[in-house]
C-alpha cells in the first residue's frame, strides 16, 4: 500500500522572522484602516483649548470685539460649528461661523460683533462649539 507521507519542513529562523514581518505587516495595515475608517465616518468633536475677547479699533469712540476660540478636533474629520454670544447693556446678539477640521487638528475661529460700545459697560460673552452637520 501507498501511504502519502509528507515530510515536515523544520521550523527555521528564516521562516520566524518571515512570520514575524508578514504579522507586524498585517497589524500596521488594521491599526492603518482603523485609524482611517475613524477619521472617515466618527463625528467631530471639538475642544475648546483657549478663548477671549479682543477689542478691535475703527475710531476714537467706536470698536468691534472680537471673539475668539482655539479649537481642536478630538473627533473625525468634519465641520464644526462655533456660537458666540454678547452682552452688553442689556442687549444680547448671537452669532455662529462654521469651518472644516481634520480630525486632531487645532484652528483658531473669530466672529466680530459690532454691535459692541466702547462706553456700554462690561461685556459678558459665552462661546459654544459643536459638530456641525453629521
Amino acid at each position: 500500500m501507498d501511504t502519502d507521507k509528507r515530510e515536515k519542513k523544520p521550523i527555521t529562523a528564516r521562516t520566524t522572522i518571515l512570520g514575524i514581518v508578514i504579522g507586524v505587516a498585517i497589524l500596521y495595515l488594521i491599526f492603518n484602516w482603523g485609524q482611517s475608517a475613524f477619521r472617515a465616518f466618527a463625528a467631530p468633536n471639538p475642544v475648546i483649548v483657549s478663548k477671549g475677547v479682543e477689542n478691535v479699533s475703527h475710531a476714537i469712540l467706536e470698536y468691534d470685539a472680537g471673539i475668539w476660540a482655539e479649537i481642536r478636533n478630538d473627533g473625525g474629520d468634519g465641520t464644526i460649528a462655533m456660537e458666540a454670544t454678547f452682552t452688553q447693556a442689556g442687549q444680547t446678539y448671537k452669532k455662529s461661523t462654521t469651518r472644516y477640521f481634520k480630525s486632531l487638528e487645532t484652528a483658531k475661529m473669530e466672529i466680530v460683533f459690532n454691535e459692541a460700545h466702547l462706553l456700554g459697560g462690561p461685556p459678558q460673552v459665552s462661546i459654544n462649539v459643536f459638530p456641525y452637520g453629521k
